[in-house]
């Protein structure tokens, strides 16, 4: 599904979860542009439609362009939830992002926070916990 700028997948039964910016939160996934990109999302989109990842994801909708950083976001509805965070990071290592992760809250993002000290967690390269 596409709105606006971004991409979007929703998890099945999962549609209809009412979004509270106060408990909404997201791993960011960096990965560089390239041919490839496309697979890292088609990962993700079908982890999210078999429920092993989070409620959504969505990624830029014009992520083929070659050269450049593109997130990929997947959500939690509740960033308090350390367990159901936990689990979600560790799919996304299953899935094979092994670089550094970073997760924030939508509450910091609604109020403009980005960089550093904008993460609520942060995973380190290759490990399975934050």
């Amino acid at each position: 599904m596409t709105d606006d700028y971004w991409l979007y997948v929703s998890a099945p039964g999962r549609e209809n979860l009412v979004y509270d910016p106060d408990t909404w939160g997201k791993w960011l996934v960096f990965v560089h542009a390239d041919e490839n990109t496309h697979l890292l999302w088609e990962a993700v989109e079908s982890a999210v439609l078999s429920g092993k990842l989070g409620p959504a994801a969505e990624i830029p909708e014009d992520y083929p362009c070659a050269g450049r950083s593109v997130p990929i976001v997947v959500y939690t509805a509740d960033w308090r939830d350390r367990e159901d965070v936990h689990r979600v990071l560790l799919e996304l290592r299953r899935l094979g992002f092994g670089g550094r992760l970073t997760y924030k809250t939508d509450a910091a993002t609604l109020a403009g926070k980005y960089g550093t000290g904008a993460s609520t967690y942060v995973s380190a390269p290759g490990s399975d916990d934050f």
